[in-house]
């Protein structure tokens, strides 16, 4: 098989109801990217006495992904779905939503997780259960 483009590669989200339960990713950010690394975490088993590895065992695999760009105020709701939780929205003018968060003192944030569905054609990758554990956001006369 060939190595797939990068330029072509697709990636979309999708806000899951139950936590780690991967569901459709149809929503496609077009001002925030995503770059998912996959890492796996392997054991090896050397028994003494022997000079090579013997076993070696898959534990686990995780995936970093990497958020960034220019995010636009319909689009800015995601990131903050993760850190905050569902927050409140409300349409007070008729045309405009006013959206809300409150971030928590003393308890922690009912944060909500997506999943993120990267790839093109018949190569799609599914990474359920993301979530942020940080975000930068820099605000200035010359942008975002």
């Amino acid at each position: 098989m060939g190595e797939v483009s990068s330029v072509f590669q697709t990636k979309r989200i999708g806000v899951e109801s139950t936590p780690g339960t991967a569901v459709a990713a149809n929503k496609l950010l077009q001002s925030i990217g995503f770059t998912a690394t996959v890492k796996p975490e392997i054991e090896d088993f050397t028994p003494d006495g022997s000079k090579s590895t013997a076993l070696t065992q898959y534990v686990r695999d995780t995936t970093d992904i990497k958020v960034s760009g220019k995010p636009t105020y319909d689009e800015l709701v995601y990131p903050f779905l993760m850190l905050f939780g569902a927050g409140t929205t409300t349409n007070p003018t008729g045309t405009a939503y006013k959206r809300v968060w409150y971030m928590k003192n003393r308890t922690a944030d009912p944060i909500q997780t997506m999943t993120l569905d990267f790839g093109y054609d018949q190569y799609w990758y599914r990474a359920p259960y993301m979530f942020l554990n940080e975000l930068s956001i820099k605000v200035g006369n010359k942008g975002v």
